[in-house]
């Protein structure tokens, strides 16, 4: 691909041995060139290693009828309208991305190892299917992606083009919840979940030992280690919405059993639910599921440096409706075993 000579982005690492070139002489308002970087060749080496997996129907199961799972297995549910669709973290976690269609529509559910952090996306713009592909760059944290058709950077986090032909851009964020494999069966029984007997899947080696180490291999444009406010490498819910960020250390919260906690964030009322110290999820007060990723807080204060840490007044609830899960009936929204 063509790019201006001098302001251009080469990517790294062993997947990307002929010089593949992306143009970033079009940037996103509010877009840094200099917050998007090269991965470094020896932390390439630690990304998922197999390529984007084009998922076929026949891989789903109604979540009731799958076997394999203990009940602490760490599931990625991804909601779609009223249908939600979930997949092992385990398998989540071993590719570049997962391309599926929910509903009709085009999703792109993607890792990112270097935030510990799972996205999902409408793959599609104008009327027309994205194909995503490993850029090899990073941008505040997370891995950056090309789409095949024009060349243009993506940041999953977001669902903006950065850079390209559709800078300014964007595409839907779809809600990404964390659960346990239990959670996941009290919420949405008849979810469609993915079977994993023909797919690559890890043991999560790779990540523990990231997330137990002082390691963090990109530039810090927003995160001050000695402000001491939570180690960098501590699990956060991040919750954003209408301008306000706040972010729900899950170790602090995590009492030994699964409680919600209700707050307001941006002027509206929001519920936490916290069901281990590793997986959480948020809801409207209505009920509806909200994009608010479990992060490292690391990577959350990078993409909102102005967020805020919820501090706690009063001990969170422990809702008997949720009993073991933390899942409140209110988010058992209408499933679907159909896309």
């Amino acid at each position: 691909m063509l790019a201006a000579p001098d302001r251009a982005l080469q990517p790294g690492g062993p997947l990307y041995r002929k010089a593949c070139m992306f143009d970033v002489t079009q940037l996103a308002q509010g877009v840094a060139l200099e917050d998007i970087v090269r991965m470094q060749g020896r932390y390439a080496a630690q990304a998922p290693v197999f390529h984007v997996e084009e998922l076929p129907e026949a891989s789903f199961q109604p979540a009731s009828q799958v076997e394999g799972l203990s009940a602490d297995d760490i599931v990625v549910a991804v909601t779609v309208g009223d249908t939600v669709r979930a997949y092992p973290l385990s398998v989540v976690r071993s590719y570049i991305g997962l391309s599926d269609r929910i509903g009709g529509r085009p999703v792109f559910l993607c890792w990112n190892t270097f935030v510990q952090r799972a996205s999902a996306l409408i793959a599609a713009t104008g009327g027309k299917d994205l194909q995503f592909r490993d850029a090899g760059v990073m941008y505040r944290g997370h891995n950056v992606y090309y789409d095949v058709g024009t060349g243009s950077l993506w940041d999953p986090a977001s669902g903006l083009a950065l850079t390209g032909p559709l800078a300014g851009h964007s595409v839907e964020a779809l809600p990404v919840s964390l659960l346990t494999w239990a959670g996941l069966k009290e919420a949405h029984p008849d979810s469609l979940t993915l079977v994993s007997e023909s797919l690559h899947a890890t043991d999560g080696k790779l990540d523990r030992l990231y997330a137990d180490s002082p390691l963090i291999p990109f530039p810090l444009r927003h995160f001050e280690p000695a402000t001491g406010e939570l180690p960098a490498k501590e699990f956060v819910l991040g919750v954003f919405i209408d301008g306000q960020a706040r972010a729900y250390p899950l170790s602090r919260l995590y009492q030994g059993q699964p409680g919600r906690i209700s707050d307001t964030v941006g002027g509206k009322r929001v519920n936490i639910y916290v069901t281990s110290e590793r997986t959480a999820h948020a809801t409207s007060e209505t009920g509806d599921p909200l994009d608010a990723p479990v992060i490292l807080w690391v990577g959350w204060k990078e993409i909102h440096p102005e967020t805020t840490l919820y501090a706690p007044s009063e001990p969170q609830e422990s809702p008997a409706a949720s009993r073991e899960t933390g899942v409140s009936r209110s988010t058992r929204r209408s499933t679907s075993s159909q896309p």
